[in-house]
């Protein structure tokens, strides 16, 4: 990732061939994945089932920080203070799904730009042969080339399928209490994601993501809702704090929690997600 960044920032992607394009973010995607892939097994996804669900079991959750009394013992405020071991277990849980996403935010943005660059290369191809049909290399490099791009391009089609099966394997198990605490980074994350692939060309699509489209599109809606809520983009005219939520702020922001968990449900139900987190 960083040579790439590297790379875009100080002469630009185009400086190189398309060949040696292809091959550099293929091999920083696989490069990511192996990171992930390699971490211990405390940190890999469906690990320790059981005890993630115990908070869930308990009815721990986040209370409206203007709750008029003192806040419940089931608030989660509560459980971080005043009890350790499962403060660093939600802790733990919090780190696997700030990992997970990022995962696929940086899967995402190689794939993606592969993709981009593709188009660069087969509009600059269909030019060059307009203004000059004589091709100069043999029918064996041709042929070596055409291999080579085939290869790469099954290869990123194929990691466009898993980045949307992720996305929505994790959107049907991360829980409120995993995403409230990461604010709208995480949040945000998850969103960029969903709408490059809810928005991309149709050819780009493999069978899985038009399959599910309608499920990225409510996705989105629900994430939109949620970044539109909170102290800082609260509509309550309450008070004059922008950092103080308001009790429609708190209803409204509870609502959209409602329609995110409910849209977990839903899926789960038609065996749309797999796994827990």
């Amino acid at each position: 990732m960083n040579g790439i960044v590297s790379l875009e920032l100080a002469y630009g992607m185009s400086t190189l061939p398309w060949a040696d394009q292809r091959i550099l973010l293929r091999d920083g995607l696989l490069a990511a994945k192996s990171i992930t892939d390699n971490l211990p097994p405390e940190l890999q996804l469906g690990n320790h089932a059981d005890e993630a669900t115990s908070l869930d079991e308990a009815g721990m959750h986040y209370v409206p920080p203007a709750w008029p009394n003192s806040q419940p013992a089931h608030d989660l405020r509560n459980v971080i203070k005043n009890q350790p071991a499962r403060r660093r277990h939600l802790q733990y849980e919090i780190q696997k799904g700030n990992i997970y996403v990022s995962q696929l935010a940086t899967r995402s943005y190689f794939v993606e730009l592969y993709f981009d660059l593709r188009d660069v290369h087969l509009s600059e191809q269909q030019q060059q042969q307009d203004t000059n049909p004589i091709d100069g290399q043999s029918e064996e490099e041709k042929a070596a080339q055409d291999a080579d791009e085939k290869e790469i391009h099954d290869f990123m089609s194929a990691e466009r399928e898993l980045i949307v099966q992720g996305l929505l394997t994790v959107l049907g198990s991360i829980s409120q209490r995993n995403m409230e605490p990461n604010g709208g980074s995480l949040i945000n994350k998850i969103r960029q994601v969903a709408s490059t692939l809810l928005n991309d060309a149709p050819e780009r699509k493999g069978p899985f993501a038009i399959k599910s489209e309608e499920a990225l599109s409510q996705l989105i809606n629900i994430l939109v809702k949620l970044e539109k809520t909170g102290a800082s983009n609260g509509t309550g005219l309450e008070t004059t704090d922008p950092n103080q939520m308001t009790s429609q702020d708190e209803e409204e922001e509870l609502r959209n929690w409602a329609d995110l968990r409910d849209y977990q449900l839903r899926f789960a139900a038609h065996g749309g997600f797999g796994g827990s987190l």
